[in-house]
């Protein structure tokens, strides 16, 4: 009955193909944010990534996770699997230096050209009216004396 509810069988394959797939949808992520330029997009996706594999690492360590798969058919990896565990910490503190560095980088340097970018467009605006204006008025006063 137990089985049934975690939707295991008895090899564990319920675990082994929720597992799988979370790794197949964390790869396609990363993939993602490896070619994505804009820190507006790549803050919130590493926010978003972080909590999936929180839930992913949680799953992984549960009982009936890589404990159960490992533990019944190779037991002597175990060890190994606890040191892969220990790294899920690391991973996610990573995750999370990762994500502050990107939204201090957000609010500060690339907050800062922005900025910049938008004084200098506003001030191209502000010359090309001028421009055209003057060029308006060139033209008004020329048909204006040849009329």
């Amino acid at each position: 009955m137990k089985e049934q509810q975690s939707g295991l069988d008895s090899s564990g394959q319920g675990s082994k193909d929720q597992i799988a797939h979370e790794h197949g949808v964390l790869k396609e992520t990363l993939g993602r944010m490896e070619k994505t330029y804009d820190l507006k997009v790549l803050v919130p996706m590493l926010q978003e990534f972080r909590t999936r594999l929180e839930v992913h690492f949680t799953r992984e360590e549960a009982p009936s996770g890589f404990h159960e798969i490992i533990g019944d058919t190779a037991p002597h990896l175990l060890a190994y699997l606890q040191r892969l565990f220990d790294e899920h910490r690391e991973l996610l503190v990573e995750v999370d230096r990762l994500s502050e560095k990107a939204r201090v980088c957000l609010e500060g340097p690339l907050a800062e050209v922005m900025r910049d970018v938008a004084a200098l467009s506003q001030r191209i605006q502000v010359h090309e009216a001028r421009e055209t204006s003057l060029l308006g008025d060139a033209m008004y006063t020329d048909l204006g004396e040849s009329s």
